[in-house]
């Protein structure tokens, strides 16, 4: 109870330190629309469309954003590479060229990396932000990888297997691998609840959104009749969001309460892929019982 409380008193603080970075479009709702070719956002509750970036994206799949820098990335499994443009959707350019189909994308701020997956190469890989340096973390015993959330306070990554059917851990340089879960039905997408030390994913051939613990332990089947695709977490206000094949965005509470649809099917080609939303300052985990408090303006943690 009192870790609880304490942990509340930083989100509190997070949201007060960093006020100033909390601009428009810091609290908006960001996707890929896998057929129509776009990138769009909206605010968190589905209201205020806006297509960011309309012309050029072929397949466009995970998304995730910088806050500091101001900028949003994603993979395209049509043109083969990785794109970052800025958060309104100016200055589009490719930094990654020549993947064969990357999939999900995860972006480290403080360590200036990027991750990704490649279900055509089956690796994983990260590079600078700037596209240059890439380096192969994992290139054996992965087929299909897709989904990949990061564990910044640990410093692990996670992925998940379509082919294998699970779901992977490794340190950020990629040693010490390990597989957490087996037996899955088609995980999808992967997200990481940093408060509550929860791993979120869909289990898409059982039409399940699940959930356990980060070492594998005490899998939840939290939602049913959901095919989806690809899930982020709204950690401050304790939020599930996902986009889903019935071409909707849904969102519930993290307990699984109160589902509903936030996007709707705009169009007869609307079909959205990876979905993002950055947190106005992060909360990193030195170990599951430390919280710590970074600014993103400033880098320097607080600790309780």
């Amino acid at each position: 109870m009192l870790s609880r409380f304490l942990l509340a008193l930083v989100l509190a603080y997070a949201v007060v330190v960093d006020s100033s970075r909390a601009d428009v479009q810091a609290r908006k709702l960001y996707w890929t629309d896998l057929v129509g070719d776009k990138i769009q956002r909206s605010n968190l509750d589905g209201s205020s469309i806006e297509d960011l970036v309309n012309d050029g994206p072929v397949n466009p799949r995970g998304i995730d954003l910088d806050l500091q820098a101001h900028k949003m990335y994603w993979t395209d499994s049509g043109l083969d590479g990785i794109y970052r443009a800025d958060l309104d959707g100016s200055n589009v350019e490719q930094i990654v060229r020549g993947l064969p189909s990357p999939r999900d994308i995860a972006v480290d701020v403080a360590a200036g990396k990027i991750y990704w997956s490649d279900a055509g190469s089956g690796k994983i890989q990260r590079s600078d932000l700037d596209g240059s340096n890439v380096d192969d973390l994992v290139v054996s015993g992965v087929l299909i990888p897709n989904g990949i959330a990061l564990d910044l306070g640990l410093r692990h990554i996670y992925w998940s297997d379509l082919s294998r059917n699970s779901i992977s851990r490794a340190d950020l340089d990629g040693s010490n691998r390990i597989t957490v879960l087996e037996g899955l039905a088609g995980p999808n997408g992967l997200a990481i609840d940093p408060v509550d030390r929860k791993m979120y994913w869909p289990d898409r051939s059982l039409g399940l959104i699940r959930r356990a613990n980060l070492d594998g332990s005490e899998v939840e089947d939290l939602l049913s009749g959901q095919s989806g695709v690809a899930l982020t977490i709204d950690a401050s206000n304790r939020q599930l969001y996902w986009t889903d094949d019935s071409r909707e965005i849904r969102r519930s509470g993290l307990d699984g309460m109160t589902v509903e649809t936030i996007v709707p099917p705009l169009s007869d080609t609307f079909l959205p892929g990876g979905i993002a939303i950055p947190e106005p300052a992060s909360l990193v985990f030195l170990t599951p019982a430390i919280p710590i408090l970074c600014s993103k303006r400033r880098g320097r943690p607080l600790t309780l």
